[in-house]
C-alpha cells in the first residue's frame, strides 16, 4: 500500500534534497511536535495520530542512505505529478491562445481569475515553455494520432465513455470511433458495455445518477490516492467485464488488509474498495458511474468553452481552436460546431466565424457607401471601446484587491496596475486614489499594532505571575497569529521560548506527582505525556521510566493473551501485541511479541 512521501511529509528541502541527518531529524522532531498537539482535533485527529504512527519508519527512511536517496527521487517525481495536475486545465487553455499568437495581457488577466492563479505565475508557465515548447497545441493532437497497444485501448474506452453521456451508443458512434483510429468496428464493439441503438428513439430508460455524496466521497479519496478512476483505482480499463472488475477489487481488499497500518491512504482505499463494491454491483449501477465519468471528461471542452469567450463573444480564431480541442474527444468536425454552438447558445453567447463570411459578400457589394460611413464610425467607436475595455479592467482589479486578506497585498495589486498603465488614462488619478487609501489603512493598522503588542506584554507578564503559562503561550501566539507582519514577532518567539522553559519543569513536576497517585499503572501517563509533550526537556527521563517498567507490562500482556486465546478473540490479541510493540519496539521480549503478533494475523486471515 503506498504512503506519504516523507521528504514532502516533514517539508524538507528537495533541490538538493537535504541529507544531513541531524537537520532531518529535527524536522522530525518539529513535525512530531505539531502532530502531538493535533491528535485531539476534531478533523485532524485521526491523520496526526497516523502521522506519529508513522514516525519509527519515518527515521528507519531517512536514515538510511540509500533510502533516503530513493525517496528524494520519488518527492521530485511527485512534485512533478502535482504540478501537471496543477497547470492541467490552465495548460490546455494556454495552448488554445498561443494558436493565434503571443498571449495578451488582458488574457493573462481572465486567465489569472479564472483559475485563482497570479498573473506572474502564468508569466512564468508561458516563458518555461519558450524553451520546452510543451504547449504546442498541434504537438498535443498529433499524439492521439500514433497512439498502439494499451494506450490505444485506453483512448477508446475514453471517447466511449464521453459520448455514453446519455447512457448509450448508437450504432454511428462506434463507426466514428473505428475510423478515427482506424481499427475494426468489431474492435470498438468489444469494448462497449452500454446499450446499443439505431436511432436515439430507440434508446432503453437512463439509469438513476450517481447520488452527489457519493461521487463527492469518492472523488475525494481518489485524489488521497492520486487515481483518476474507480477504474484507475483497480488498476483496469475501463472495457473490462464485470467478472473481471469483482476479482480486481476482492484482490484489492485483501492487499488493504496486508497493509497493517491504517494511514490516510489505506483509510482512502479502504472506502474507494467499499464504493466500488457499490457502483460495479450490476451494469446497471455501472452505467450511472460511467455517465457520470463521461460528464467529467466534458468538462474539460467545456471549460476550453469558457476560457474562450470574452465579452460574451467566441470570436472566429478562438472557434477554430475550439473545432481542434473538440477533436481530441473524438468528434468530428460537424460534431464539435454543433456542441460548441449549442454550448454558448445556452450562455446566451455570440459566436464570430469565418465560415459564415461568405454570406455577407453580396451584402457588402451592395452596400459600399454603407462600408464607407461605417469605417468611419468604426474609428469613433473604438474609442469607445478602447476605453470601455480599460474601465472593465480596472473595476476587475478593484475586485481582485477585495479577494486579497492582507493589505500589502492590496497594496501590491495596485501598484502593479498603476505602473502597467500610462499616467494619462482617464483612471489614473482613481486608481492612485485607492493605493492612497490602502496606505492609509497600513499605517492606521502599524498603530494599532503597537497599542495590542503593549497590552500584550503586561498581560503576559501578568499571567506569567500567576503560573498561568498556558493562557500566557496562548496571549503571545494569538498575537502573532493575528499580526503576522508585526516587528515584535522575533521578540515574542523568545518570550514564548522562555515561558515553554519554565512550563516544561512545571509539567514534569506534575507528571511525577500523577504517577506517585496512579500506582502500579503508570504507563499510560508516561505515554501521554510523550505524545502531548515530545520535546519536553525531560522526555529521556520519562522514557528511561517507561523502560523500567516493561517486565510489568509484559506480565501484563501475557495474561490478558492467554485469556483473549481462551475466547478465540484473535484481533485483541492482536491489537495488544501492536501497543506492546508500539511502547517497547526495541525491548528484549519485543521479538517473542512479533512472533505472536504474527500468529495473531495468521488466525486472522483464515
Amino acid at each position: 500500500m503506498e504512503r506519504e512521501n516523507f521528504y514532502l511529509l516533514l517539508e524538507l528541502q528537495l533541490i538538493p534534497p537535504e541529507e544531513d541527518p541531524e537537520t532531518i531529524l529535527q524536522a522530525i522532531k518539529k513535525k512530531q511536535a505539531e502532530w502531538g498537539k493535533l491528535r485531539n482535533h476534531p478533523t485532524k485527529g485521526i491523520m496526526a495520530k497516523q502521522h506519529i504512527g508513522l514516525v519509527p519508519e519515518i527515521k528507519e527512511v531517512m536514515l538510511d542512505n540509500e533510502r533516503r536517496k530513493k525517496e528524494a527521487k520519488n518527492a521530485l517525481k511527485e512534485l512533478k505529478k502535482k504540478e501537471r495536475e496543477k497547470y492541467l486545465t490552465l495548460d490546455r487553455h494556454l495552448a488554445i491562445f498561443l494558436i493565434k499568437g503571443p498571449v495578451t495581457e488582458d488574457e493573462i488577466f481572465r486567465l489569472s481569475k479564472m483559475h485563482s492563479i497570479s498573473q506572474e505565475e502564468i508569466q512564468a508557465r508561458l516563458k518555461k515553455n519558450e524553451k520546452e515548447n510543451f504547449l504546442d497545441f498541434n504537438k498535443r493532437r498529433a499524439v492521439r494520432g500514433s497512439l498502439s497497444g494499451d494506450k490505444l485501448i485506453n483512448e477508446i474506452d475514453r471517447q466511449i465513455s464521453i459520448r455514453m453521456v446519455n447512457g448509450f451508443l448508437m450504432e454511428e458512434d462506434i463507426t466514428k470511433i473505428a475510423k478515427f483510429h482506424s481499427v475494426e468496428v468489431d474492435k470498438v464493439k468489444a469494448r462497449i458495455i452500454c446499450p446499443v441503438v439505431q436511432k436515439a428513439s430507440d434508446a432503453p430508460e437512463r439509469p438513476k445518477p450517481l447520488d452527489k455524496s457519493i461521487e463527492k466521497a469518492i472523488t475525494e479519496n481518489l485524489v488521497v490516492v492520486s487515481k483518476t478512476s474507480l477504474y484507475d483505482f483497480l488498476d483496469l480499463t475501463q472495457g473490462e467485464d464485470l467478472d473481471t472488475i469483482h476479482t480486481a477489487i476482492n484482490n484489492k481488499r485483501a492487499e488493504i488488509l496486508k497493509a497493517g497500518k491504517k494511514t490516510a491512504m489505506v483509510t482512502a482505499s479502504s472506502e474507494l474498495a467499499g464504493h466500488c463494491s457499490a457502483v460495479f454491483k450490476d451494469e446497471n449501477t455501472r452505467l450511472a458511474y460511467d455517465i457520470n465519468m463521461a460528464n467529467a471528461l466534458l468538462s474539460l471542452l467545456n471549460s476550453d468553452i469558457e476560457a474562450s469567450a470574452e465579452d460574451d463573444t467566441i470570436c472566429s480564431a478562438y472557434f477554430e481552436v475550439l473545432i481542434k480541442s473538440a477533436a481530441e474527444f473524438g468528434m468530428n468536425e460537424k460534431e464539435a460546431i454543433s456542441y460548441i454552438e449549442d454550448y454558448a447558445g445556452k450562455k446566451g453567447w455570440k459566436i464570430k466565424s469565418a465560415r459564415k463570411t461568405k454570406r455577407l459578400v453580396i451584402i457588402i457589394s451592395i452596400a459600399v457607401v454603407a462600408v464607407l460611413f461605417l469605417s468611419i464610425l468604426g474609428a469613433f467607436s473604438a474609442v469607445a471601446i478602447k476605453k470601455n475595455r480599460i474601465k472593465k479592467r480596472f473595476q476587475a482589479v478593484l475586485e481582485e484587491i477585495e479577494t486579497k486578506k492582507q493589505l500589502e497585498e492590496k497594496e501590491a495589486v495596485m501598484k502593479a496596475y498603476l505602473k502597467s498603465i500610462d499616467n494619462k488614462v482617464f483612471v489614473f488619478d482613481d486608481a492612485q486614489k485607492k493605493l492612497t487609501k490602502i496606505q492609509i489603512q497600513i499605517l492606521k493598522r502599524n498603530k494599532a499594532i503597537e497599542d495590542a503588542y503593549n497590552l500584550l506584554i503586561s498581560t503576559s507578564e501578568a499571567l506569567t505571575a500567576e503560573q498561568n503559562y498556558e493562557e500566557a503561550v496562548k496571549a503571545l501566539s494569538q498575537y502573532m497569529i493575528k499580526y503576522p507582519n508585526s516587528h515584535h514577532l522575533d521578540d515574542i518567539k523568545k518570550k514564548i521560548a522562555e515561558i515553554k522553559a519554565v512550563a516544561e519543569v512545571k509539567e514534569y513536576e506534575a507528571l511525577q506527582k500523577a504517577a506517585e497517585e496512579q500506582g502500579a499503572d503508570k504507563i499510560s501517563i508516561y505515554i501521554e505525556f510523550l505524545n502531548s509533550h515530545p520535546e519536553n526537556k525531560y522526555c529521556p527521563e520519562v522514557k528511561k521510566a517507561l523502560a523500567n517498567l516493561s517486565e510489568t507490562y509484559y506480565a501484563s500482556i501475557k495474561k490478558q493473551l492467554t485469556a483473549n486465546e481462551k475466547k478465540e478473540d484473535w484481533q485483541a490479541c492482536f491489537d495488544l501485541c501492536n501497543e506492546f510493540l508500539k511502547i517497547y519496539p526495541d525491548n528484549i521480549k519485543s521479538p517473542e511479541i512479533r512472533g505472536l503478533q504474527y500468529f495473531y494475523k495468521k488466525k486472522l486471515q483464515e
